[in-house]
């Protein structure tokens, strides 16, 4: 179970490794755990529970994972913008309740800046909810990536929502293919008449 810093003073919890934590005196400090933080409805951090802090506390192995999936990002404030070659995504960070949550924007993107996120709607990915950390996200919107890319021999099959996606799709595939040999035949059949 991880261990926390509170301020006793005022309430608020930071990690051990926080700089605000170190400077507190010693007697408004108190180590707690996790149940003991939530219990307590403590008040979080606004430098070490925040989304950026995260992220740049295991920056290189996140940065090496979006490179290793083709990702481009860029943090911007509370957000992880990220783009791939299919669409943009935010993941924001709500430090109470400690969750990651993911939005999607459908639109393929147009320039290859991450910048022009901004321009784009986005809603809730609702069959990605309820994941902990955010290396679980970045493989999730690489395999969402891939699936809309056509690959479905590695598509997400978690829910039942996911299976029937990925069942529908393989069966437009193999109509596709079909119209197409069927296509070709008729052009054959026409060349060897005429």
């Amino acid at each position: 179970m991880k261990t926390f810093i509170q301020d006793t003073l005022r309430d608020i919890y930071h990690d051990v490794d926080c700089p605000y934590a170190q400077r507190l005196l010693k007697a408004n400090i108190r180590k707690v755990n996790e149940d003991y933080v939530f219990g307590k409805s403590l008040i979080p951090c606004r430098h070490c529970q925040s989304l950026s802090y995260i992220f740049h506390n295991r920056m290189e192995s996140y940065v090496n994972n979006m490179r290793s999936k083709n990702l481009s990002y860029m943090l911007d404030g509370n957000w992880l913008l990220i783009q791939t070659d299919v669409a943009f995504w935010k993941i924001g960070y709500d430090r109470y309740s400690r969750d990651f949550f993911l939005f999607h924007g459908n639109t393929a993107p147009e320039s290859t800046e991450v910048k022009t996120h901004d321009k784009n709607e986005y809603h809730r990915q609702a069959d990605a909810m309820h994941r902990r950390s955010l290396s679980d996200y970045l493989d999730y919107i690489y395999e969402h990536d891939r699936f809309r890319r056509g690959d479905y021999n590695h598509a997400p099959r978690g829910s039942r929502n996911q299976r029937s996606k990925c069942a529908r799709a393989r069966n437009n595939l193999k109509r596709a293919e079909r119209a197409r040999v069927y296509a070709l035949l008729d052009q054959m059949s026409a060349g060897a008449c005429g």
